[in-house]
This record gives C-alpha cells, structure tokens and sequence, in this order.
C-alpha cells in the first residue's frame, strides 16, 4: 500500500476547511435585503479605518483592510488564511456603510460578488484602543420577521425592541490593530 502524498492531504485537509469557514462565514449569518439604515445618512468612522488582524491562539487566521471608498462608505477586504499562514483560502471584498440606531455601531456590508451580493450582512461593532470586536447575529436564533420592506422599517424596529436586537449578536471576530497602524 502507497504512503498517502502530503500535497494530496494537505489539498483534503484545505477542501474541508474551507467548506467549514465557507458555511461559518457566509451561509449562517443573517442577511438582509435591506441595510438598516441608507448609505446617504452614513459617515465613515475613521477609527475602523486600517489593517486588522485576528488570531486563533497564537495563529493570524483572519485579516482585514478597511479603506474609505468615498466619505459616507467603506471598501473591506476580508482574507481567512490556511493554517501555514501561506494562502487564503478565502477573500471576500464588500462595500460597508455605518449605521448608528441608539448607542450601537452597525456595518451594513454588501458582499461585492456571489449570491448574496444585493443583500446585506448586518455585524454590530466595538472598538477599544486598538481592539475591533465584530459581532454577528446567528440565524438560527433570529426572532424577528426576517424580511423588512425597507430601511425605515428595519430601523423602526430595532428603535422599538433594542434589547431584544442586541441580543441576537454573538461576538465571533476579535481584531487587534496592525502594528504598522498604530500610532
């Protein structure tokens, strides 16, 4: 019997890890056909601007790079690399605007290619120092009609059940400031 070739392992192994982080990333995280608010209303928060990293132990698993597109929206780059740190395995370009419903920071991200790219992933946001914590809500634990007709309306909701939406959100992404952007 043949020993199995690594460049054949290492391939199994890269398929199924990104199948995972392609099921975490994109298919169980609620979409919207709506942001909550315009991007007309929006302005960048230049604090989220930069290179942020995340890591997995002491592993860079994710990275991500948000630049001004225009002064009311975002351009981000989001890379997950494999566990060599050598490829991506997965690169997912959006357009992001920032709504602000009470004392919450939200991105509205439109991914820039794939199924769901005339839809809206919603993440809740904080920063403290030079620490990004990026929260997402699971679909499986929404509670709320899944569909709003329009912003307004998705906004009107969130105004009214404040407590209820901020609990959806579950803290998945960790990020601390590159070091080049630090000050």
């Amino acid at each position: 019997m043949k020993p199995i070739n690594n460049f054949w392992l290492k391939s199994l192994v890269r398929t199924a890890l990104f199948l995972a982080l392609f099921t975490l990333c994109a298919c169980n995280y609620y979409v919207s056909s709506v942001p909550i608010t315009n991007s007309r209303k929006s302005t960048v928060n230049h604090q989220v601007l930069g290179t942020w990293k995340s890591f997995d132990q002491d592993t860079l698993r994710y990275a991500m790079k948000v630049d001004s597109l225009d002064p009311k929206r975002y351009l981000l780059n989001f890379l997950i690399l494999d566990d060599d740190q050598l490829d991506l395995d997965v690169y997912y370009n959006y357009v992001v605007h920032h709504s602000k419903v009470g004392h919450t920071d939200y991105l509205n991200a439109r991914i820039l290619e794939g199924e769901n790219k005339n839809s809206y992933y919603i993440f809740s946001y904080k920063i403290h120092g030079d620490s990004l914590t990026v929260s997402t809500i699971d679909l499986d634990e929404v509670t709320f009609e899944q569909e709003f007709e329009s912003s307004k309306k998705f906004k009107k909701y969130i105004e009214n059940n404040p407590q209820q939406f901020k609990q959806l959100f579950s803290p998945v992404f960790k990020f601390e400031r590159s070091i080049e952007q630090k000050k």
